[in-house]
């Protein structure tokens, strides 16, 4: 990211809306679940391609450098190939809760 801080933006452009984004008719019932929706299409999708881009298996041994929403997205997505060891590194202090 350079010099710019953090990586998640409140706003984005899109040029092309009309191609692969759903309309929702309610915007408000739309707007309360905002976050969830963005987690589902943009940064678990981010996590989990990263997870199995990096041939996470079974017994696997992880380690994740971030604990940002997308390092945690990545880190539960190494559990559901198996992956028996699971390391997430971050410069800032933070508890993991797993399920």
């Amino acid at each position: 990211m350079g010099c710019w801080v953090d990586g998640q933006s409140e706003y984005v452009m899109v040029p092309y809306a009309d191609f692969q984004l759903l309309k929702f008719p309610d915007r408000e019932q739309s707007l309360e679940k905002i976050l969830d929706l963005t987690t589902l299409s943009d940064i678990f999708p981010t996590g989990y391609h990263g997870a199995i881009s990096a041939g996470v298996a079974t017994g696997s041994t992880v380690y994740v450098a971030g604990a940002g929403p997308v390092g945690l997205a990545a880190a539960h997505s190494a559990q559901l190939p198996g992956a028996s060891v699971l390391i997430v590194g971050d410069l800032n202090a933070f508890k993991w809760d797993s399920p």
